[in-house]
């Protein structure tokens, strides 16, 4: 009864040999996919990250930007600027290397900036 007992149990160790081959396959396959996955992970969250703080740097120029302008603003000239009225301020714009020579100096509608 031993004999027959042990014979058949050989049979079943030598169909199942390959087995622990394949389970060690797919647990390093599963182990590699979760390593895979928490590193996509990481990165994709240092990404959103970092460009949420390009974001607030970028808010927080335009802000500095909007406020300087309105900090410096000259009622006087905005309002010597209206549509209509170009030579209503002698000089609006900085002074070039070399003036621009007009076509017909002196002719009526032009207006020298300087």
């Amino acid at each position: 009864m031993n004999t027959e007992r042990l014979g058949q149990m050989g049979r079943i160790a030598l169909r199942e040999r390959g087995m622990a081959l394949g389970v060690a396959l797919i647990a390093i396959v599963l182990i590699g996919t979760l390593i895979a996955g928490s590193f996509f992970l990481s990165t994709q969250d240092y990404r959103t990250q970092s460009n949420g703080t390009f974001e607030e740097q970028a808010l927080s120029a335009a802000e500095f930007g909007l406020s300087a302008t309105l900090n410096t603003w000259n009622k006087d000239t905005a309002a010597a600027m209206v549509t209509g009225a170009p030579c209503a301020r002698g000089r609006t714009r900085s002074r070039p290397a070399s003036p621009p020579s007009p076509a017909q100096p002196g002719s009526p509608g032009t207006c020298s900036p300087w």
